[in-house]
C-alpha cells in the first residue's frame, strides 16, 4: 500500500474515530486482538492482548522470567499477593497486584494515536500468570521480593516442580468498564470498538463503514501471530478480593 493510500484511509478513519479509545479485530480462532503491541500497564509492556467479556478482570503474561525484575520495578508501590489458580484439569499460580490510591494506570492501542484518542485507564488490580521458570527465578532471587511479596512463599515452594506453560497473550476483560465508567462495547461483524459513549457518533451508517475500512488499514506493528497465541482450556482464578475460591471468582479463557 502507497504513502498516499495509507493517508487517505488515515484522514477518513479520524473522523470515524472520533470517541473510539480501544480497538479490537477478530483473528482466526474468532477472538478479538487489539491489532497493536503497544499496550502498557504502569509502564510496563504487554504486546499481545485480546478481548474477552467471559473475563472479569484483567490477566497478563511476562514474556521471560528475567521481566519479573521490570515488574518488580514498576509496581513497587503496590501490594503484591500471590494466589492459588485453579482449573478443570491444571492448577498454578498467579501474581495479584493492585490496591494502590490513586488505582493502577494503563493505556491500549498507542499504534493508533494519529487517528484515535489513546486514554489512560485506570483499574483496582490486575495479575500475572507465573509459571513454573517464574516460579523458581523468584525463589532463587528471595532478596529481590521478599519485601513485596507479603504473602504466598507456601505456595511458591509447593508448585516449584510443577510443570506449567508460559503464557504468549494477556486478557482484558469487563473490569475496564467496571472501573472506567462511561464506556460502552460495540460488536459488528470482524471489529469490537470500545467507546466513550459522551463522545461517538452512534450512526449506524459510521460504524458500518468503521467495520469496513478499519481492518484494511497497514498496521506497523500488527502481528500475523496473533493468530497462533491462545490455548484451549478455561480456569478459575482467585477474586482478587479473598484468599479462597467462593462467590465473584475470575473465569478466564486462557
Amino acid at each position: 500500500m502507497s504513502t498516499q493510500q495509507v493517508n487517505g484511509q488515515e484522514n477518513e478513519l479520524k473522523p470515524l474515530m472520533a470517541g473510539v479509545v480501544g480497538i479490537a479485530l477478530r483473528n482466526a480462532k474468532d477472538r478479538f486482538f487489539f491489532p497493536s503491541t503497544s499496550n502498557s500497564f504502569q509502564g510496563f509492556k504487554v504486546e499481545n492482548l485480546l478481548f474477552d467479556s467471559g473475563c472479569n478482570t484483567f490477566l497478563l503474561y511476562l514474556p521471560t522470567p528475567e521481566h519479573l525484575q521490570d515488574l518488580k520495578k514498576d509496581f513497587q508501590t503496590c501490594n503484591w499477593m500471590v494466589s492459588r489458580s485453579k482449573g478443570v484439569s491444571s492448577e498454578y499460580l498467579s501474581i495479584r497486584i493492585g490496591e494502590i490510591s490513586s488505582g493502577l494506570k494503563f493505556t491500549l492501542c498507542s499504534t493508533f494515536s494519529s487517528f484515535m484518542q489513546v486514554r489512560e485507564f485506570s483499574t483496582s488490580c490486575i495479575r500475572f500468570h507465573i509459571c513454573q521458570e517464574d516460579i523458581q527465578y523468584i525463589l532463587q532471587h528471595k532478596d529481590d521480593f521478599y519485601g513485596l511479596l507479603s504473602f504466598g512463599w507456601p505456595l511458591l515452594e509447593e508448585f516449584k516442580d510443577q510443570k506449567s506453560d508460559r503464557r504468549k497473550h494477556g486478557i482484558v476483560g469487563q473490569s475496564l468498564f467496571r472501573d472506567n465508567p462511561g464506556l460502552s462495547m460495540i460488536q459488528h461483524e470482524d471489529i469490537l470498538i470500545i467507546v466513550d459513549r459522551t463522545k461517538f457518533d452512534w450512526n449506524y451508517a459510521k460504524i458500518v463503514r468503521l467495520a469496513f475500512l478499519f481492518p484494511q488499514f497497514h498496521f506497523p506493528d500488527k502481528q500475523n501471530a496473533f493468530n497462533d497465541l491462545e490455548v484451549d482450556f478455561t480456569d478459575v482464578y482467585e477474586n482478587c478480593s479473598s484468599s479462597a475460591l467462593g462467590s465473584g471468582d475470575y473465569i478466564d479463557e486462557i
